[in-house]
C-alpha cells in the first residue's frame, strides 16, 4: 500500500479582552458577576489523498477523502457562575464529532455529544445478486435455470458481477443532565441513541456444499434511558433509578436466491430465508441504600426488578413451496423474562485490629416464555426433520 496525503491548514484564534474590562471596573462593583469571556479557535484547510493498495484498510475507521476540511473548532465562554464549551471535529465527513457542555456551578450540568464511526470493509466487493428491496437478494432467473439444467456452471453468474463499496456507519447521540434540586437531592437523566446503517458480510447457505456470501443490509437503532434520584447526608445514601432499553431493527428477515436452483423441489429449494435481529425491550427499576451505623459499621443494600420482552413475528419453517407447510405453535415469540437481583452487605471495624464483613447475594431469572415444542421442522429449507 502507498498513501500520499497533502494537508493545508489554517488556524484562527479568537479571544476577548475581558480581563482589561474587569480591571477597569470600579471598586464598588467588585462583588458583581464578572462579564463572560468568549474565546475559541478554528482549524480549516484542504486535503488531497491518494492511495494505491487496500484503500478500505487504510480508511477502516476514519474518513480521509480529498476535499476542504474544517478539522477542529473550539469555543468557550464562562464567568464566575457558569461555563459553556463546544467542540467540532472533522466536520462534514463520516467520522465527524460534535460536543457541547454547560455547567452552572453547583446547580446544573448538561452535555451533548454526536459521534460517527465508519467501518469500511472493502472497496472491491463484487456480487451477482441484485436487491429489489432491503433484505431480499435475487439472481438472474435465466442463469439459475441454466445451472439447474446443467447447461452451465455457476461461473455464468460472473456476467452479472457488480462492484460496490462495502461499508457501514455507527451514529451515537449522548445527552446527560445533572440537576441539584437541594443540597441533599440530586436528579440525573441520560439518554443514548445508537443507530447503525449500511451493510456487512454475511454467510447464507443451503448446506456446506452450497454457501454464498451476501452484503446483508443494516438499519437498526438502540435507545437507552436512565433516570436517577439520589439523596444523601452525612450518614446515609439513598438512590432509586430506572433503566430502559429499546432495540428496533427495520430489516428483520433475509431472503436470497439459490444459485443452483430456479424452481422448488423436495430437498432442493430455489430460495432461502432466515431471521435477523428481532425488536426487543428491557426495563429495570433499582433501589440502592447505604447507612452508617455505630461502631464504625456500614450497611449496604441493592435491589433491582427487571423485565426483558421480545414479541417478533415467527417465520414459517420454510418458504420452499414443494414442502407442505408445518403449522407453528404460535404466531409470535411471546418471549418474556423477569429478573430480580439483590445484594446486601454489612462491614464493621469495631476495633483497629478486627474487621467483620457479611454479604448475601441473590439472582432470580424467571423465564416466562411459553415452551415451543414441535415434532417436526425443516432443515435448510430442504427437508422435513423429525
Amino acid at each position: 500500500m502507498r498513501t500520499h496525503i497533502a494537508l493545508a491548514a489554517l488556524m484562527l484564534t479568537l479571544t476577548s479582552p475581558a480581563s482589561a474590562q474587569v480591571n477597569a471596573a470600579p471598586a464598588a462593583a467588585a462583588n458583581a458577576t464578572a462579564p463572560s469571556t468568549p474565546g475559541g479557535e478554528a482549524e480549516f484547510g484542504g486535503r488531497a489523498t491518494s492511495v494505491s493498495g487496500d484503500a478500505a484498510r487504510f480508511e477502516r475507521y476514519r474518513d480521509l477523502r480529498s476535499g476542504p476540511t474544517l478539522d477542529r473548532v473550539r469555543f468557550e465562554r464562562s464567568n464566575e457562575r457558569w461555563e459553556f464549551s463546544a467542540a467540532l471535529d472533522h466536520v462534514g465527513y463520516r467520522d465527524q464529532r460534535y460536543t457541547a457542555g454547560f455547567n452552572q456551578y453547583g446547580k446544573l450540568k448538561a452535555s451533548f455529544m454526536w459521534d460517527q464511526i465508519p467501518l469500511f470493509y472493502s472497496r472491491d466487493t463484487r456480487t451477482p445478486y441484485s436487491s429489489p428491496r432491503l433484505g431480499v437478494f435475487r439472481l438472474n432467473d435465466s442463469f439459475q435455470a441454466a445451472v439447474q439444467s446443467a447447461a452451465a456452471t455457476t461461473s455464468i453468474f460472473a456476467a452479472d458481477l457488480q462492484r460496490f463499496d462495502l461499508r457501514s456507519r455507527r451514529n451515537t447521540a449522548v445527552a446527560h443532565l445533572d440537576y441539584q434540586a437541594t443540597r441533599a437531592l440530586d436528579l440525573r437523566l441520560s439518554f443514548v441513541s445508537t443507530d447503525r446503517t449500511g451493510a456487512q458480510p454475511w454467510g447464507a447457505a443451503f448446506g456446506q456444499s452450497n454457501a454464498v456470501e451476501l452484503a446483508v443490509p443494516i438499519d437498526r437503532r438502540t435507545n437507552d434511558l436512565n433516570a436517577t434520584a439520589e439523596w444523601s447526608n452525612e450518614r446515609a445514601i439513598g438512590r432509586i433509578a430506572y433503566d430502559g432499553s429499546w432495540f428496533d431493527n427495520h430489516i428483520e428477515t433475509l431472503v436470497w436466491d439459490n444459485p443452483l436452483r430456479a424452481t422448488d423441489a423436495a430437498g432442493l429449494p430455489s430460495q432461502g430465508q432466515m431471521a435477523l435481529w428481532p425488536d426487543s425491550t428491557a426495563h429495570t427499576v433499582s433501589v440502592t441504600g447505604s447507612l452508617g451505623l455505630p461502631g464504625r459499621t456500614r450497611a449496604f443494600s441493592y435491589v433491582s426488578v427487571g423485565s426483558w420482552l421480545q414479541d417478533a413475528a415467527l417465520l414459517p419453517f420454510t418458504i420452499n413451496s414443494a414442502i407442505a407447510p408445518i403449522p407453528l405453535s404460535r404466531p409470535t415469540a411471546s418471549a418474556d423474562a423477569r429478573i430480580v437481583a439483590m445484594n446486601y452487605r454489612l462491614t464493621s471495624r469495631p476495633t483497629p485490629r478486627l474487621w467483620l464483613n457479611g454479604q448475601f447475594k441473590s439472582y432470580d431469572y424467571d423465564n416466562r416464555t411459553p415452551r415451543f415444542i414441535e415434532a417436526q421442522y425443516v432443515g435448510l429449507d430442504s427437508s422435513v426433520v423429525t
